[in-house]
């Protein structure tokens, strides 16, 4: 083969390889543009201690995942108020894969001002209403960086106040 055919089936090759890797790269995004925000709603919420003016709070988030493509959720951005309260933020510390369709409870602990704490407290002893309303939103950044906003209202059941019991 002469030097010139060999220059162009060069050329050629990486021309094709171009064109691949493009498609490859266009493919990719594709599915990023295609990936359904998780559904992110609060399981559970404890207040634990308390430092200096903070208390601790435990929250257990379900993150339901609508794909049908597992989601690898690298982490997990939240900000959340209850009955217009700020109660906290935070971002989850570990990655988790959640199966395609399928769903997982994400614990962490947080920090939270107390006289937030103290508002809720008085909000729930009024039991004017059976639940509080929370409000919950953020971003979950998922592979490749790809990030998807959230957002999610909904209620907090309260105790039901039990009939007070007498002895004779």
């Amino acid at each position: 083969m002469s030097d010139r055919v060999s220059g162009h089936l060069t050329t050629v090759v990486a021309m094709v390889a171009f064109a691949l890797a493009l498609s490859v790269l266009a493919a990719c995004a594709s599915v990023g543009a295609r990936l359904a925000a998780p559904k992110v709603t609060v399981e559970s919420i404890s207040v634990g201690g308390i430092r200096g003016t903070d208390a601790m709070v435990t929250l257990s988030l379900r993150v339901e995942n609508p794909n049908a493509i597992d989601l690898m959720l690298q982490s997990l951005r939240f900000g959340l108020s209850i009955d217009d309260i700020a109660l906290t933020s935070g971002t989850t510390a570990h990655s988790e894969t959640i199966a395609a369709g399928g769903s997982a409870v994400i614990e962490l602990e947080t920090r939270t001002n107390l006289n937030a704490v103290l508002q809720l407290i008085t909000l729930s002893a009024n039991r004017r209403m059976p639940s509080l309303q929370y409000a919950l939103d953020g971003e979950a950044i998922v592979q490749n960086g790809i990030r998807l906003p959230f957002a999610r209202r909904g209620d907090i059941p309260l105790p039901a106040a039990s009939a007070p019991t007498y002895s004779r």
